[in-house]
């Protein structure tokens, strides 16, 4: 959810996080990726994220 790449970081938010498994996919799809990090949200920056993410354009 709501990717976000500056000139040598990128963003994302993995809703079913799990280390191994992200530690994983990072390395396979981003195979020259150094200083990889994982962050842990708090309850309202997840609730946040969320809410915005399931919000409908009004038209």
């Amino acid at each position: 959810m709501r990717p976000n790449a500056d000139a040598s970081v990128l963003r994302f938010i993995d809703s079913n996080f799990d280390c191994e498994r992200t530690s994983a996919q990072v390395n396979r799809l981003l195979p020259g990726a150094r200083g990889v990090s994982f962050n842990v949200l708090s309850l309202r920056d997840i609730f946040v994220v969320l809410a915005k993410a399931s919000r409908k354009p009004v038209s």
